[in-house]
């Protein structure tokens, strides 16, 4: 078995160096996405004068000049006359006609208004999509853009929504990586058009397959796909806010009596104190270590690191150790194999100790990475005997010495993309690490963590986890939970792509639990923000496999980027800082007051989780505690066998 894994891993590194001109692509639409902000918005472009890379056209009539009367070739959708198509031909010089679109009536679902063709031309997975359009709108209207399949659920590799700018003519220009192989006719090119009143222009439309010799940073480019799908999809977001209300709560009857005899008329508040799902941050140890010495590292660069900001600190260690919203911490630098031996083993256990006792659980990550970076200098140096002694070694001291004292274990990070070590130790060293781990703490749940496989453009990544979590499994033992990585930038992974990923995982390992870590997304303005991580924490928190969240780039002092910062450098929370503070102690936590019925019972929609329930009878204020759970319907308080609630 060994082996053979051993060849997959050879597999997964030239899978890696034939995605490298992708990830050279993203970094190229970063950097341009950047020059456009500067620049004041999009490029605007002359008419015929959009760059054009070499290849095969498979667009017809997207110059609208086969005929003067309707846009042939396409498909024009107006469910309940919406709105209005009509075509200009051509003006003197130019070489495209131009589609007119009147939207009469805004519709909750833009594609009941929408134009639409598809593409007449077979596609090969490497290759990549180039779609080109000019465009002008009236003030104040957006219309979508869309690459999907051409058949029910319409799954989307290309999701663009195109708000600004207005009265001139500009050119929307994308590169797609093409994902699969896709069939002629089975995928289109689709303009969904009714989401708000006004006119919109098209003219000079293209679709070009670029050959997959061609690297797609080479390709002018204007604007950020969404890979996968779409963020602007209210019947999706429909159905996750219907999964939510329906797999993470429960209608309670709550039955209040002394001695089994009802009490009406009786004041009751029913406040949930904790949930199973958990809720968690990411942060570094070294943030959180009480009086650190500033005078020696790592405390003398995280001093420099933070500048005026270091008085702010105080003020943020209250924020992450509030247990009404976090309830999981995970700490990014302290247990790495480099860190520990740094100075991680004197500042960990103390600071483990301290986050648990008021209540918050620590996830531990991770006792092994394969990558160099994460592991002591000299073990560059180290020939395999000696680098495999120093291994075994770290794994058998960081085992025992946080034996009983976390909540979960990250054993394994890391091991699909990187494998410099084990390639020097051998791969099936990665079992005896996981096998250590389990015998020095029989009863803590190990997991495994990758931060790439929801986010890459390819699901391959998570067929390969699944096959070695099998392979694992075939060595006797078991890996008790999955750590996905979610950090997203452009351009940015959908949901709905996201939400496949996870159900891959839920189908092929229905009993292992998914764990999202380092969420955080970037983007340019706080509503943006705000919205796409209030649909990424929805769509987690609905989904059966996953079991929590961890959220990064929690203070901007402290985040690589800064535009995924939910709090200000002030502390002061950003639109996305308050969006999961409500969400997480308010819309998904039940707080419910009322009175008993003249049956003695009140009736409650609750999410999941423990509750402190207290009542008024008489002059006293008397409390329990109870948990509402996947099959609890009623809860019975006696009054009689309760104690005083506290003050």
């Amino acid at each position: 078995m060994a082996a053979a894994f051993s060849a997959v891993i050879r597999g997964l590194c030239v899978w890696g160096d034939i995605m490298t001109p992708t990830v050279r692509f993203m970094t190229g639409l970063r950097a341009a996405w950047r020059y456009w902000l500067l620049a004041g918005g999009l490029c605007t472009l002359a008419a015929r004068a959009y760059p054009v890379p070499k290849g095969e056209s498979i667009l017809r009539n997207g110059d609208f000049t086969e005929s003067s009367t309707k846009p042939i070739h396409w498909v024009t959708r107006s469910t309940g006359d919406l709105g209005t198509f009509s075509l200009t031909p051509p003006a003197e010089g130019e070489k495209s006609g131009v589609l007119h679109v009147k939207v009469l009536r805004a519709h909750q679902q833009p594609w009941m208004l929408e134009l639409r063709q598809k593409l007449s031309s077979s596609l090969r997975k490497g290759q990549t999509l180039f779609l080109a359009f000019e465009y002008r709108m009236t003030e104040g209207y957006a219309f979508h853009v869309y690459w999907q399949k051409d058949a029910p659920p319409w799954p989307k590799f290309l999701a663009l929504r195109i708000s600004e700018p207005v009265n001139n003519w500009d050119a929307c220009l994308v590169a797609v990586p093409v994902p699969e192989d896709l069939a002629a006719d089975k995928t289109s090119l689709s303009f969904h058009l009714a989401e708000a009143t006004g006119e919109v222009q098209f003219r000079n439309i293209r679709a070009i397959v670029v050959d997959a010799s061609v690297d797609p940073a080479d390709i002018e480019t204007t604007v950020q796909p969404v890979f996968g799908g779409d963020y602007y999809d209210n019947d999706w977001r429909a159905k996750i806010l219907e999964r939510i209300e329906k797999e993470r709560k429960r209608d309670v009857r709550l039955s209040l009596v002394r001695d089994g005899t009802p009490l009406a008329g009786v004041e009751v508040e029913m406040r949930q104190t904790s949930r199973p799902f958990l809720f968690g941050v990411e942060v570094p140890a070294t943030v959180l270590v009480e009086n650190p010495p500033y005078d020696k590292q790592p405390f003398t660069a995280l001093k420099h690191h933070l500048g005026a900001n270091i008085d702010k600190v105080p003020a943020f260690r209250k924020l992450i150790a509030d247990p009404s919203l976090f309830s999981l911490i995970t700490l990014t630098d302290a247990l790495v194999w480099r860190k520990y031996d740094e100075w991680g083993k004197t500042f960990a256990p103390p600071l483990i100790d301290a986050i648990r006792a008021r209540g918050q659980a620590v996830r531990g990550s991770a006792v092994f990475d394969p990558a160099f970076r994460y592991a002591p200098a000299r073990c560059r140096l180290m020939e395999r005997d000696e680098l495999l002694q120093a291994v075994e070694n770290h794994v058998l001291v960081v085992s025992k010495a946080f034996r009983g004292k976390l909540d979960q274990w990250v054993v394994l990070r890391g091991v699909l993309g990187s494998s410099e070590i084990y390639d020097i130790i051998g791969v099936e060293k990665l079992v005896d690490i996981f096998r250590t781990v389990r015998k020095q703490d029989p009863d803590i749940p190990l997991l495994i963590r990758d931060d790439e496989a929801l986010l890459l453009p390819s699901d391959g990544r998570v067929q390969e986890l699944v096959e070695f979590i099998g392979w694992l499994r075939s060595e006797d033992l078991t890996v008790d939970g999955l750590v996905l990585g979610a950090a997203l930038s452009r351009p940015y992974m959908a949901p709905q792509t996201m939400e496949q990923r996870l159900d891959l995982i839920h189908s092929s390992l229905p009993e292992c639990p998914v764990y999202i870590a380092s969420l955080e997304l970037e983007a340019d303005k706080e509503t943006t923000q705000a919205a796409m991580l209030r649909d990424l924490l929805a769509l987690f928190y609905s989904h059966p496999a996953v079991h929590g969240v961890s959220l990064s780039s929690i203070w901007e002092p402290l985040a690589l980027n800064r535009r995924c910062a939910l709090f200000r450098a002030n502390m002061r929370a950003r639109r996305s800082g308050r969006m999961v503070r409500d969400l997480l102690t308010r819309e998904w936590r039940t707080v419910e007051k009322g009175k008993t019925d003249a049956g003695g019972t009140m009736n409650v929609r609750a999410f999941l989780g423990t509750y402190h329930i207290s009542a008024r009878v008489g002059k006293k204020k008397i409390g329990m505690d109870c948990d509402v759970g996947a099959d609890t319907d009623t809860i019975v308080f006696d009054v009689a066998a309760a104690p005083p609630a506290p003050k």
